[in-house]
């Protein structure tokens, strides 16, 4: 029998990577920016941004000019990603969940073949190919919906792909320097967490060879240039940076989103301990992506580390790095075994939890068109407490309970999607029953590290909150706070209820309980 080739085990692990990606995109509920990128966007009607009351009935997306009119106002108010989110209307206004997943898979098995390249190896080496595809389910993965697919991995796809053209750049005849202008001009327009890192990182590059740079390598530095000037100097991007804040509590809580650290630092241990390799021949292997990284890094802990996103521009960098870095350009057969296992645990949990959220998804959807009143009881989110530091495939609630300037927008998207049905009433199942009148105020737990307090209309009963701060068991006493009544979240006939979260950063802090002060 004859022996199967690399390539062909290689491309298997691919298509088998591509059909994960499939599938998870089919499965994922679209909600909150996938929603409202459906539709057209207004300086009145943003809901990123909370300009939504809940009366308004938004415009669909029909057409390439209702994505351009979005795109202008997005701009000026919300960021400088207008290629990424113009692909990003299109799919959740026009193109749809299938024609989206089918295209997404797709520039998976494009994004692993450039990290491959980049890595300097490719689809003849399968140890690899099994690497970095472990790897990315493992660290890189991203909510698997068109607003953050296609912010990262297509974008990152774009900036590496450029960034070949421009390492090969000599060698391209003088009639494409258009092509590479445009080009340039798109991978600059990607996503800051790694153009900014990619940008320190060019110009240490352009530095040190500023002697070999060739016009055609001016061309698409120029183009990348412009990209990243359209990107970075919106208008809507300096109000964002305005809401970005460090906490080093916050920092500290998400350094467990550093696996890819901790993955890099041992790789770089094994070959200065056992191979022997100096640190300065191993920044010079991949200087360009050291460079990159470090900058990264710096750029996500500046703006708060709010999310394991901020650091996939770094993720990257890492990967390809790692793979540089082994002496058979991926793990040993231990390690692939150790990745494989780890991968698959991870996949079947994020699937659990997708699964999940598909499913409240549907049930609440299906109890909305049926009721004549738009009341619908909900359950807590699924919480996950299996993998919750690596991939992160789904949105972390199903429905915005708690959240009025979610549950607004969730409003206006669902009265346009549904205009025959009543407008959506969301209600904990902690509290009573819409209809139903109580005597005396109470307070009850919803979820995790969420309570409810609710009170007969027209009482002026109060309720305070019982807040711990620590690390796992190790807690003490943080602090109590009134909990707020002026706008509750539920207001039925004979009773007003309020959700009660723990504040920010909450991954510290714990809500131990609500309690009655006044009845």
């Amino acid at each position: 029998m004859k022996p199967v080739s690399g390539k062909a085990l290689s491309w298997g692990i691919l298509i088998v990577g591509a059909a994960i990606v499939f599938v998870f995109c089919m499965q994922a509920v679209w909600i909150s920016d996938d929603m409202d990128y459906g539709f057209v966007l207004t300086h009145d009607y943003l809901p990123l941004l909370g300009r939504v009351t809940g009366d308004e009935t938004p415009e669909r997306i029909t057409g390439f000019y209702d994505i351009l009119r979005s795109q202008a106002v997005h701009w000026q108010d919300v960021n400088g990603r207008a290629f990424a989110h113009t692909l990003i209307q299109f799919f959740c206004g026009i193109g749809g969940r299938t024609l989206f997943s089918v295209c997404n898979s797709i520039v998976f098995v494009c994004f692993i073949l450039l990290l491959l390249t980049h890595s300097g190896t490719g689809v003849r080496c399968p140890r690899a190919v099994a690497t970095v595809v472990g790897l990315y389910f493992v660290l890189l993965i991203n909510h698997a919906t068109p607003a953050f697919q296609i912010c990262y991995v297509w974008m990152f796809s774009v900036a590496m792909l450029w960034l070949l053209w421009l390492w090969r750049a000599p060698r391209s005849a003088w009639w494409t320097a258009p092509g590479a202008f445009v080009l340039g001009v798109l991978a600059g327009n990607g996503m800051e967490a790694l153009n900014v890192g990619m940008s320190v990182a060019l110009f240490v590059w352009w530095v040190r060879n500023i002697r070999r740079v060739t016009p055609m390598q001016y061309v698409l530095l120029v183009g990348f240039a412009v990209g990243c000037a359209f990107l970075v100097f919106s208008p809507g991007n300096f109000a964002r940076a305005g809401r970005a804040g460090f906490s080093i509590l916050s920092v500290l809580w998400w350094v467990y989103y550093f696996a890819w650290l901790f993955v890099l630092v041992a790789v770089v241990l094994y070959c200065r301990l056992r191979l022997r390799e100096s640190f300065s021949s191993m920044y010079r292997s991949a200087a360009f992506w050291w460079d990159t990284l470090l900058v990264c890094l710096l750029f996500g802990l500046a703006v708060g580390a709010w999310a394991h996103r901020i650091f996939l521009g770094s993720v990257l960098a890492s990967l390809v790095i790692i793979v540089r870095l082994l002496p058979r350009k991926g793990f040993s057969n231990v390690w692939l075994a150790v990745t494989a296992f780890v991968t698959a645990a991870v996949l079947l949990s994020e699937w659990s939890y997708v699964s999940a959220n598909r499913a409240e998804y549907d049930r609440i959807s299906a109890e909305h068109l049926a009721s004549p009143t738009g009341v619908v009881r909900t359950k807590p989110a699924a919480v996950k407490h299996i993998f919750p530091i690596v991939a992160d495939m789904s949105y972390t609630y199903t429905m915005p309970v708690g959240d009025s300037r979610m549950e607004q927008r969730w409003r206006a998207c669902l009265h346009t999607m549904r205009p025959q049905a009543a407008p959506l009433q969301l209600v904990p199942d902690a509290m009573p029953q819409y209809g139903d009148t109580i005597a005396a105020p109470y307070s009850a737990p919803f979820g995790e590290d969420v309570w409810v307090a609710v009170r007969p209309v027209g009482s002026d009963a109060r309720f305070r909150s019982l807040h711990s701060i620590g690390v796992g068991p190790w807690r003490r006493p943080y602090k109590a706070l009134d909990v707020d009544f002026s706008h509750p979240h539920v207001v039925a006939p004979g009773w007003e209820g309020v959700i009660v979260r723990c504040e920010y950063p909450f991954r510290f802090l714990a809500l131990d309980g609500v309690e009655v002060v006044k009845e």
